[in-house]
């Protein structure tokens, strides 16, 4: 059971158990509902009539209902969000049942789109740098950089922004080292399953070549679906020592979180250009999180991302300048298209 790692700093909100609430499935139905209409950030700029569903969803509940059949209903109603930061599960462990809003979607399909095999055995010199690269299903990989066999082109593909005990991100200034020479640089963050804000801000600033407002995030703090405090700026300042060459950046509708929010720094500048599919819409990471009375935890997150003009990348995700998706049977035979457009183009 894996979720979107996020923009992690979900327990920011975690709440105890309420004596007012019941263990019943409609006392649970209506909690979750509840927390959902009182706390949830996005309901604007997704276009969810709540009422709606719960006029949908209610009628389905009663208290016959087995444990699985509950969480189908919650999670039907829950999965209209499209929000992998919308999550339910039942108990701990590989018995239990495991939602994330969306997850099943499209982003399920944009993970066969993309192998890191792949770039490595077809498409990267020998000697490129790895963390700990080994079956892809075995090991979490830090990062990867290189240069693209017979071209002077570098790459570096990032999977995740997680922290690490041995602060990975900063070896991106070593990787830079090794790779000023280049003529330009692929950052691919296709499938990326997020993270925290921390990393993903430090490795966008060795990116960013101009310092605009990017965007703003306001957490909900009222009864209406509309109430928010005043939005935070956030900004891209460059590091001292950015590569500011021309950047080609890859990503998927798996990308997901924190690098969503990555991307949003490096969407603002003009040196880098987005090619691949929307990402996957799934930027407040700072959540609500409980646990339910019949054990279950459920959390949503409470705050809104928003561009300078006030529209929102929430429901929407990142846009490529440059749309277009591999074919998961040319993955399979070794082919990455979008990659190969990306080297094209530098």
């Amino acid at each position: 059971m894996k979720y979107a790692t996020a923009l992690l700093i979900m327990c920011l909100f975690t709440s105890c158990i309420k004596d007012d609430i019941e263990s019943n499935n409609t006392a649970i139905f209506d909690a979750i509902w509840q927390e959902m209409d009182a706390k949830y950030g996005g309901f604007g700029v997704r276009d969810i009539d709540w009422e709606e569903s719960y006029q949908i969803y209610s009628p389905r509940v009663s208290d016959d209902l087995s444990n699985i059949e509950l969480f189908k209903v919650c999670t039907e109603m829950l999965d209209v969000f499209d929000d992998q930061h919308i999550f339910l599960s039942t108990e701990e462990g590989q018995s239990g049942l495991g939602f994330s809003s969306g997850k099943d979607g499209d982003e399920t399909l944009a993970e066969k789109e993309f192998s890191l095999k792949n770039v490595i055995d077809n498409y990267l010199e020998p000697g490129f740098f790895n963390d700990n690269f080994g079956d892809e299903e075995d090991v979490e990989i830090q990062f990867v950089y290189g240069r693209i066999s017979g071209e002077n082109i570098g790459y570096i593909y990032f999977p995740h922004f997680e922290p690490s005990s041995n602060d990975w991100h900063k070896q991106i200034d070593d990787a830079l080292v090794e790779l000023i020479d280049t003529e330009g640089i692929i950052l691919d963050v296709r499938n990326n399953s997020g993270g925290f804000p921390v990393v993903d801000r430090y490795v966008a600033k060795r990116f960013m070549k101009e310092e605009f407002h990017t965007f703003s995030i306001q957490t909900r703090n009222g009864p209406l679906h509309t109430d928010f405090d005043e939005p935070t700026k956030y900004f891209s300042t460059p590091s001292e020592n950015a590569y500011t060459k021309p950047i080609i950046s890859l990503i998927n509708k798996s990308t997901v979180s924190a690098g969503e929010e990555f991307m949003l720094y490096l969407e603002s500048q003009e040196h880098v250009t987005v090619l691949g599919s929307r990402t996957s819409n799934a930027f407040s990471g700072v959540s609500f999180e409980r646990f339910l009375p019949n054990g279950w935890r459920f959390g949503m997150p409470v705050q809104l991302y928003t561009y300078p003009d006030g529209s929102s990348p929430e429901g929407v995700g990142i846009i490529p300048d440059i749309e277009m998706k591999n074919d998961s049977i040319d993955v399979i035979n070794g082919i990455d298209r979008i990659l190969e457009e990306a080297i094209m183009r530098l």
